[in-house]
């Protein structure tokens, strides 16, 4: 199967800590399976699976889309990736639930992770190497703070029009026989 990879530098912890939070909360929404992103790609059979992730970091934070699209309708998936992303910074694109939702699982996944003495002792080292300590002791309470107004403003800051990446990954055969050279055949 193709897989299609698309990022975007995003915010980082030295510049704009409260967007990194934001950045969780955006991406655990989308993820969603109860997502617009979801349902109109994976569920509607354009894609066989489609994940937004962001991975926080003290200088750029990197934003990444990853997509196998259903090699009979790469095309079509595309086009419906990009109606999303122009979506993404709109009020109707998720619900108050699933932001409320993405708040309370990451929140869980946070407190599981402090539970466990592997899990803790790895985010106390990774908080302390992206910014510090206290980024990780204050995880909790920073997402939800995250409002709807802060997620469109870092849609708009770090994704939409942006300057990005994209890739295809396609095995020698599925190129010739698909007849894409290049990325961009894909967009025509």
């Amino acid at each position: 199967a193709p897989v299609i990879y698309i990022g975007w530098h995003g915010p980082d912890t030295r510049k704009d800590v409260k967007a990194t939070y934001t950045a969780d909360v955006f991406s655990f929404i989308v993820n969603l399976e109860s997502s617009k992103f979801s349902k109109e790609l994976v569920d509607a059979g354009l894609a066989l699976e489609a994940s937004l992730y962001y991975a926080t970091d003290i200088f750029t934070g990197p934003i990444s889309i990853r997509i196998v699209p259903n090699p009979k309708k790469i095309k079509e998936c595309l086009a419906k990736l990009e109606e999303h992303i122009g979506m993404w910074d709109s009020d109707t694109y998720f619900t108050d639930e699933q932001l409320t939702t993405a708040k309370n699982q990451l929140a869980i996944q946070e407190k599981y992770r402090m539970e466990q003495t592997s899990g803790y002792s790895h985010s106390l080292g990774m908080n302390w190497a992206i910014k510090d300590l206290d980024y990780g002791f204050n995880y909790i309470e920073n997402i939800n703070k995250v409002t709807r107004d802060d997620i469109k403003k870092y849609v708009r800051k770090y994704i939409k029009d942006k300057p990005r990446v994209s890739g295809l990954l396609l095995s020698p055969e599925m190129k010739k026989s698909m007849n894409i050279n290049k990325f961009e055949d894909l967009l025509n």
